[in-house]
């Protein structure tokens, strides 16, 4: 097992934005999602939400499922992953800059998140 050099979060770099475009623009008009691995591994999830066209949701069994595959290409223990390690993602179709309000109320705690704006690809970390 690794000790060592447990990463403390993904990190967020241009290609990572890129992936999470692509992703976006297949998706569009609905919002896309999925996770960041620490490795920086950009996961594509369902949306499961009721209103995909404006707001996300995420599968807590699809989450917990991309926290397993990691341990197991990373050879850690699952109990040794944290939530602070990962960052969830989704996207902004229609243009909005930034987390919604919605997005801000629906944040589970200790998740670091980002949003991607289609068409400009800005990126923001909350």
């Amino acid at each position: 097992m690794k000790f060592s050099h447990l990463p403390l979060k993904a990190q967020v770099t241009e290609e990572v934005v890129d992936q999470v475009l692509q992703f976006g623009w297949a998706a569009e008009p609905e919002e896309a999602c999925g996770v960041l691995t620490p490795d920086s591994w950009v996961v594509r999830l369902p949306n499961v939400s009721p209103r995909p066209l404006s707001s996300f949701w995420i599968d807590s069994e699809d989450l917990v499922s991309v926290f397993l595959e990691y341990a197991i290409r990373e050879n850690l223990s699952p109990n040794l992953l944290t939530k602070e390690m990962f960052t969830i993602w989704h996207t902004h179709p229609g243009g909005v800059v930034g987390p919604s309000k919605g997005d801000i109320l629906a944040k589970l705690e200790g998740f670091q998140y980002l949003v991607i704006t289609l068409p400009t690809g800005e990126a923001t970390i909350f």
